[in-house]
């Protein structure tokens, strides 16, 4: 509990100072971001200039059950005698209070901007369910020069993308393939860009159970990346409630299609038959038969990747995408003027 509210106590103080700077400097507008600690800083409640916060998400473990929601009390008989269980009850009430003070400062924060961007429709509903707060989506881009085909031909393994931890799903990703025949279950490499380790020892115990090939890196290269992306059969997305559905883009820009469970921001970014598979539910069976359409059959795997690509030229690029991020941050200026 003491070391989150000292913690919201020095970033108050850090931006109170950042927005100094900002006041004195002559800008414009303040574009801000969420960080990996608070989703909604307090510097929109320093600064004179006008403000827009892009927020990809509210913070989820505050909102969102996974595994429990944190304002779930715990057991009604706590193990132990009575001084344990007093302990359990005081120890509980201290991050009850700071869990309170944490979201409190988010909504507090979150309302300070002048306006709120988001990058899905369902996080625009997320943080409305949240915050009580209205948000305007703006879409994001890919950057299709970065993100190409490099005329690999394609490889029977599917990749999976994104952090090695719970929130991704993994171990629908390993069941699904633990479903296939064993004389024609593809591989799974997942790439992220960190690991808890804990995690990923579990995750490789399920693999190895389930006679699963997979493994597990992070950090790789762009360039190294570009080339896996491009070379996997597909690309499989798992993870639970995610906010938008970059990865898919990404895939699909590199000529690969992807198997994404029908949830979150993936319905958004994923059309089913067109640059990949949506399966209805969590069900691996479902899921494996879905990551069969393309991986028994390579050249399928390759057309498809082919209107992948084109599907994010059509509408997923990044000059469209800035000229929205512009459009919203001088409607911004031009309402802030009006006022």
């Amino acid at each position: 509990m003491y070391e989150t509210l000292a913690s919201l106590r020095r970033m108050e103080e850090h931006c109170s100072n950042c927005a100094s700077s900002i006041n004195a400097g002559g800008f414009d507008i303040l574009l801000a971001h969420p960080c990996r600690h608070f989703r909604t800083s307090a510097i929109g409640r320093h600064v004179s200039v006008p403000s827009c916060l892009y927020l990809q998400e509210p913070n989820r473990s505050l909102y969102e059950a996974a595994p429990n929601l944190p304002w779930i009390a715990g057991p009604a008989t706590a193990p132990g005698g009575p001084l344990a269980r007093l302990k359990a009850k005081l120890g509980e009430h201290a991050d009850l209070r700071s869990l309170r003070v944490m979201a409190r400062a988010e909504r507090d924060n979150a309302a300070s901007f002048d306006r709120l961007l988001v990058n899905s429709y369902f996080s625009r509903e997320s943080v409305l369910r949240s915050y009580g707060l209205d948000a305007e989506v703006c879409y994001l881009g890919v950057d299709t020069e970065m993100f190409r085909p490099l005329g690999a031909p394609k490889s029977p393994f599917v990749l999976g993308l994104g952090s090695i931890h719970p929130s991704k799903g993994i171990e629908l990703a390993l069941r699904a393939l633990s479903t296939i025949s064993e004389n024609s279950r593809p591989s799974l490499r997942w790439v992220g860009n960190f690991s808890l380790r804990a995690y990923e020892d579990s995750v490789v115990r399920l693999a190895r159970d389930l006679g699963v090939r997979a493994s597990f890196e992070v950090l790789l290269s762009d360039a190294k990346l570009v080339q896996t992306l491009g070379e996997a059969a597909a690309l499989l997305c798992t993870s639970e409630l995610e906010p938008f559905g970059y990865a898919p883009l990404e895939a699909n820009a590199c000529g690969t299609a992807v198997v994404a469970v029908a949830e979150g921001g993936f319905r958004e970014t994923v059309r089913d038959g067109v640059n990949g598979f949506l399966v209805a539910r969590r069900d691996p069976q479902a899921f494996g038969a879905a990551v069969r359409r393309l991986t028994d059959d390579l050249g399928e795997a390759r057309r498809m990747g082919e209107l992948a690509r084109e599907y994010v030229l059509s509408g997923w690029t990044l000059p469209p995408a800035i000229i929205r991020l512009e459009d919203c941050l001088r409607d911004c200026l031009e309402r802030s003027a009006q006022e």
